[in-house]
């Protein structure tokens, strides 16, 4: 089927994903069920995964930095868990968490509506970071102002 033909049998608009260019250049269909992405915001990357098939769920995460041990800094270590807590129930569609290994991520879960154009994708990850962005953008704030406290004494006293 030449290209033409290809686009002129999809729907309009077209739907995000539904088709890619092979090795050798030709627009063909897609087959993939999912879709993987991502896009930065603020110098923050967000992973998104796209099923295609059945309810258009759309996956976004998010990975914002480690919680500082207590050694490290105290202070910031309690005002980050006081700030994860603080956003519980305050995102609709996703929660901050604070993983296992000490990891500060961002779980989202969306539908996206119908058609799955990429106005609807755009629209579905602009409602999941209107809920989120104000909660990320205070945690990564907090994570790169928590510098260890004994970072100031590891300066080799001078020689006088």
């Amino acid at each position: 089927m030449s290209t033409l033909q290809l686009l002129a049998a999809q729907k309009i608009p077209l739907e995000f994903g539904a088709l890619r260019m092979d090795a050798e250049g030709n627009l063909v269909e897609a087959t993939s069920e999912t879709l993987a992405f991502n896009f930065s915001v603020g110098g923050q990357t967000y992973d998104c995964l796209l099923n295609r098939v059945g309810a258009n769920d759309l996956r976004i995460s998010a990975r914002f930095g480690h919680l500082p041990f207590s050694a490290e800094n105290r202070q910031a270590r309690t005002e980050l868990i006081a700030l994860v807590s603080a956003s519980r129930g305050e995102i609709p569609r996703g929660a901050i968490t604070i993983a296992t290994d000490q990891a500060i991520t961002l779980e989202a879960r969306i539908c996206v509506g119908k058609p799955m154009n990429p106005l609807a994708i755009m629209t579905a990850l602009t409602e999941i970071l209107r809920d989120s962005l104000p909660w990320s953008a205070a945690i990564r704030s907090r994570i790169s102002a928590a510098r260890p406290v004994y970072a100031r004494f590891a300066k080799a006293p001078s020689a006088n």
